[in-house]
């Protein structure tokens, strides 16, 4: 199980994670996982799972944004996506030397060939406000 309060804060960068949870969880129980990420990382990048399990595409990273603006989480600290590997892709690009991304992938296999195509000098020439979409409310 992965232990957040034992994550490894690095030196010099910042914590950039991609963060979603299942639809079919409770109001409240959606937006303690956006407070929780608000507390721990540096930068979120909220998605949509695959399979909404019930709500309708983009009220989970709505209330994934409530939970966390909810206790004073930065609005430019927060961006969302509707597909998985849009959100993998902004958090690559979002990365620069000293950052630690954290990624949760539902589909592991599809994210994992990302991974390994990315390339980091597409992102390098690009400023960081242009690489991440502004999450919607």
């Amino acid at each position: 199980m992965f232990n957040l309060p034992a994550l490894t804060r690095p030196a010099t960068g910042r914590i950039i994670a991609m963060v979603s949870i299942p639809g079919d969880r409770r109001e409240a129980e959606i937006r303690a996982m956006g407070e929780i990420a608000a507390e721990y990382f540096d930068h979120i990048v909220f998605r949509e799972t695959p399979d909404n399990r019930g709500r309708p595409v983009g009220e989970v990273n709505r209330l994934l944004r409530e939970g966390a603006l909810g206790v004073g989480c930065d609005p430019a600290r927060l961006d969302a996506f509707l597909q998985e590997e849009d959100a993998v892709d902004a958090c690559l690009r979002a990365g620069r030397p000293g950052d630690l991304v954290v990624l949760t992938p539902t589909r592991v296999d599809e994210v994992w060939a990302r991974i390994q195509a990315f390339r980091p000098s597409e992102a390098v020439d690009r400023p960081p406000e242009a690489l991440l979409e502004p999450a919607h409310g």
